[in-house]
C-alpha cells in the first residue's frame, strides 16, 4: 500500500503538468495569434502609414511647386512693378519738366502779351485822339457840307430860274423870228431904220 502512493502522486503531478504545459500551449497559441493579429495590424498600421506619408509627401511637393510658381510669379510681379515704377519715374520727371518749360513759356507769352496790351492801351489812346479830331474834322465837313448844300439848292433854284427864263427868251425869239419870216423883206428894210434909230438912241 506505501510503494503506490509515490505512483499516485508523480501521476498527478505529470497530470497537472500535462494541465500546466497545455494550458501554457493554449496561452503559447493565443500569444502567437494576438502576434500575428498585432503584426498584421502593425503590417496594415505601416502600409496605412507609408500610403498617408506618401500623400503628405505629394501635397507637400504640389505645394512646394506652387509656393515655388508664386515666388516666380511674385518675382515676375516685382520686376514689372520695378519697371513700372522707373517708368513712371521717367515719366514724372519729363512731366515735370514739360510743365517747368510751359511754365517758363505761359511766363514769357504772359509778358509779352503785356508788353503788348501796353503798346495796345497807348495805340489806343492815340487812336481814341485821332477819332477825336477826325470827329471834329468830320463836324466841320459836315457843317460846311450842309452849307454846300444849302449853295448847292440856292444855285439849283437859280438854275431853274435861269433856265425857265432861257425858255422864255427862246420862245421869244423863236416868235419873232417867225414874225419877221412872215413880214417879208419890206418889212425887214422898214425895220432896219428903226432898228438903226433904236440903236443911235441907245
Amino acid at each position: 500500500m506505501t510503494p503506490s502512493k509515490p505512483q499516485g502522486g508523480l501521476i498527478r503531478e505529470l497530470a497537472a503538468e500535462r494541465a500546466s504545459k497545455a494550458g501554457l500551449s493554449d496561452q503559447l497559441g493565443a500569444a502567437l495569434d494576438r502576434q500575428k493579429t498585432l503584426e498584421a495590424a502593425s503590417s496594415e498600421a505601416r502600409r496605412d502609414f507609408a500610403a498617408e506619408l506618401e500623400m503628405l509627401r505629394e501635397s507637400l511637393q504640389r505645394s512646394e511647386d506652387r509656393c515655388e510658381a508664386a515666388e516666380k510669379r511674385a518675382l515676375l510681379d516685382i520686376d514689372r512693378e520695378r519697371t513700372n515704377a522707373a517708368r513712371f519715374q521717367k515719366d514724372l520727371v519729363q512731366i515735370r519738366q514739360n510743365q517747368q518749360e510751359a511754365e517758363e513759356r505761359h511766363r514769357t507769352e504772359i509778358d509779352q502779351v503785356q508788353r503788348n496790351l501796353g503798346d495796345a492801351r497807348q495805340s489806343l489812346g492815340s487812336a481814341e485822339g485821332m477819332i477825336q479830331e477826325l470827329r471834329a474834322v468830320n463836324l466841320r465837313q459836315a457843317d460846311e457840307l450842309r452849307t454846300l448844300q444849302t449853295a448847292l439848292t440856292v444855285l439849283e433854284t437859280e438854275k431853274k430860274l435861269q433856265d425857265q427864263e432861257l425858255e422864255t427868251s427862246r420862245a421869244k425869239v423863236i416868235s419873232l423870228e417867225s414874225e419877221l419870216r412872215s413880214a417879208g423883206p419890206a418889212s425887214r428894210e422898214t425895220s432896219k431904220p428903226r432898228r438903226g434909230k433904236k440903236l443911235a438912241n441907245s
